[in-house]
């Protein structure tokens, strides 16, 4: 399996143009109030920046499309420029330590994570064997929020409604995918194609070193606190690292509005959460985030 980028969008180095966004305001401290509860954390994101590419109470319009088309991580880097734009970049939260459970306060700034990454190319032409060709797109925020509305039962069936929404040609075949056609594929050809997207993905690294005050243990934890503390009190909430760094999938377990263990795609990589401090961090399928 070979995979190269598409010959007219070749990565460069960060010059993808960035949202113009302005600091959050009264009316997405209410939006966030009104929607804290929702299953669909990823729309709460999108939306949260499209009101902050326009002027306060306007209609975002177009700016909604503007941000789905954004890459994951992209988005996610826009999250963090506004949080740091609206309530300034340091950050105060408490984490709970696998080892010994118990909570430390830790601080740190969003001046120190490391925001700066290669703009991929948005598609990928792929070397299949017996295939030939295979050409498809990196997937965005505006597919991880329609990826939620699917509902959709297991794993293997988000990975086949993404393997269908981002597949553009396979071999001679140009026509649009359905889900069946992406479940019809042989689970080599799927592992060949998931590899290659998640080797292309950005990597944003959000998580940040910790050393418990109460036993002493260092464990890496992700930048995270719960939405509706922060549209109501503006505290953070305790931290839970739930995700393995080194999952091929880059699943992740949290939700940022109920905490459910069993439903993986209902956070999104790093709500932060828009009147506070920082929410979920943690890669979804085809990360994010550092493996």
């Amino acid at each position: 399996m070979r995979a190269t980028a598409a010959a007219d969008d070749a990565p460069t180095v960060d010059t993808a143009a960035r949202l113009q966004l302005r600091p959050l305001s009264g009316w997405e401290e209410e939006y966030v109030e009104r929607h804290q509860a929702d299953a669909n954390t990823g729309r709460l994101c999108n939306e949260v920046l499209a009101r902050c590419v326009v002027q306060p109470g306007e209609d975002p319009g177009a700016a909604r499309e503007v941000v789905r088309n954004l890459l994951v991580a992209e988005r996610d880097r826009e999250l963090v420029e506004l949080r740091r734009l609206s309530l300034g970049p340091e950050i105060t939260a408490h984490v709970t330590c696998p080892a010994c459970d118990e909570a430390s306060q830790v601080a740190f700034s969003l001046d120190a994570l490391p925001l700066d990454f290669e703009s991929p190319p948005r598609r990928l032409t792929v070397q299949v064997a017996d295939v030939g060709e295979v050409v498809l797109r990196l997937p965005t925020a505006g597919d991880q929020e329609d990826l939620v509305d699917a509902a959709l039962e297991g794993e293997a069936e988000r990975r086949s409604w993404l393997l269908a929404r981002c597949l553009e040609r396979y071999g001679g075949r140009e026509e649009p995918f359905d889900l069946d056609f992406a479940r019809a594929l042989p689970m080599r050809v799927r592992n060949e194609l998931e590899s290659a997207v998640e080797a292309a993905a950005p990597d944003l690294d959000l998580e940040m070193e910790v050393v418990c005050t109460h036993c002493g243990t260092t464990f890496a934890a992700p930048l995270t606190a719960d939405v509706s503390a922060c549209a109501s009190t503006g505290g953070a909430a305790p931290s839970s690292p739930s995700c393995s760094p080194g999952s091929r999938s880059g699943f992740c377990s949290i939700s940022a509005s109920t905490k459910a263990l069993n439903s993986r795609l209902e956070s999104c990589s790093i709500l932060i959460a828009c009147c506070s401090c920082g929410v979920i961090t943690r890669a979804w399928l085809w990360r994010s985030s550092s493996r």
